[in-house]
């Protein structure tokens, strides 16, 4: 299972790849009980990584957003 913390390196991109993959693989239903819980807690993992990944992008355009309001006064 891969560590939040290893998500938390790869770009945004990559997470949601992964996620996307994961949820096809989940969709088919062929994995055991365990194997299907298993990429759930990853997935999981994934959503949580990507939702700070776009939460910290957000802020930094509000950033980049006020310092160039500040500029045009």
């Amino acid at each position: 299972m891969t560590k939040q913390t290893d998500l938390k390196k790869q770009p945004f991109e990559k997470n949601l790849s992964e996620l996307e993959v994961m949820l096809e693989k989940l969709e088919v239903g062929e994995a055991s009980l365990a194997e299907s819980l298993a990429q759930f807690e990853t997935g999981m993992d994934l959503v949580a990584t990507c939702r700070a990944q776009l939460d910290t992008a957000e802020v930094t355009v509000e950033k980049i957003i006020a310092r160039s309001g500040k500029s045009e006064k």
